[in-house]
């Protein structure tokens, strides 16, 4: 991230920070935190790691070489910390960076695998949305429903678009001609990623691995509507599964602006507020959900990356023990 990025993160964070303290009611966070429910929390933390041993799964699945289910599981655990802390999701380069150097994957390979997995998330996405859209209609406020509509019909299209070019691989020539002829060499080199990358995910296409990790993905998302439903749960608020489902896709639209702070501070707690209001919740309620959760999520994000320290540390002597 570069330091413009960095400045107006940190200048972000401190906004709503500010904000934060300035409305919220301090008592009743202290009580909610005091009276906070740890069988309902054990049960969330559980789900958010479970979470990531899908996920691990997943980039398995997806890349071409079959490294080491215990060291692939660290490696993506600190990627998850990252992933979270970082703003308007810049964490996502740590993953290339941490199977590079701990599994010695090259980077093009796990950017595909990291791509095809992001794009399987807008898929599930864009599948969801509709469903939100028609049984939601009447809460939705315009803007929503605009730019729900938006979504999905800009993911359908470059899902259109990829399937063309995975199936017509020669028709990327002209960009290899383009870039074997640029005269500034990080064109050449630029034209060359983007080349690797695209042929790494023809690979995966080819071997027919987009569907079934489409399934995966389904699954990872299951974990992680249970996971807010316990999170919300062990703050003592009473919310069915169902309303926590609607409520984390209101809050997709929000994944994408590209104004955050860190571990995305100030557009979680926008949209949980206003994704609560559609069931009626006071604003007082629902941001001492939305302030409860993001701790805890921030806490789950260390426990995470502790952990991934561990499993790398534990693989590393593993290998390095004598047969």
């Amino acid at each position: 991230m570069n330091k413009a990025k960095t400045y107006i993160a940190v200048v972000f964070s401190l906004l709503v920070l500010g904000y934060v303290f300035l409305t919220m009611d301090w008592k009743q966070v202290w009580v909610t935190i005091r009276t906070i429910r740890i069988y309902w929390l054990l049960a969330a933390l559980t789900f958010h790691l479970f979470t990531y041993v899908v996920r691990t799964l997943r980039f398995r699945f997806l890349l071409e070489s079959n490294p080491g289910l215990f060291s692939i599981l660290g490696a993506t655990n600190l990627y998850g910390m990252y992933l979270y802390l970082m703003p308007a999701k810049t964490g996502e380069a740590a993953l290339p960076i941490l199977y590079k150097n701990h599994l010695q994957i090259p980077l093009t390979q796990s950017t595909a695998a990291l791509l095809a997995a992001r794009f399987l998330d807008l898929v599930m996405m864009a599948l969801l949305l509709p469903v939100l859209l028609a049984l939601q209609w009447s809460r939705l406020l315009l803007y929503l429903r605009l730019v729900i509509v938006l979504i999905t019909l800009t993911v359908i299209i470059f899902w259109v678009i990829l399937v063309y070019l995975l199936k017509n691989q020669e028709s990327l020539d002209p960009l290899i001609r383009w870039s074997e002829s640029a005269r500034f060499s990080f064109l050449n080199r630029l034209g060359e990623i983007i080349i690797r990358v695209f042929h790494e995910l023809g690979r995966i296409y080819d071997g027919k691995k987009l569907w079934p990790a489409l399934l995966i993905s389904a699954g990872i998302w299951l974990l992680v509507q249970n996971t807010l439903f316990c999170i919300i749960s062990s703050l003592g608020f009473h919310v069915t599964l169902v309303q926590v489902i609607v409520v984390t896709l209101v809050m997709i639209p929000f994944t994408f602006v590209p104004l955050q702070g860190f571990a995305n501070l100030g557009t979680y707690e926008i949209s949980i507020v206003l994704a609560f209001a559609l069931y009626g919740v006071p604003s007082e309620d629902s941001l001492n959900i939305a302030i409860g959760s993001h701790i805890i999520y921030i806490g789950f994000s260390f426990v995470l990356g502790l952990l991934g320290l561990i499993i790398l540390q534990l693989s590393k002597l593993v290998q390095k023990a004598p047969d």
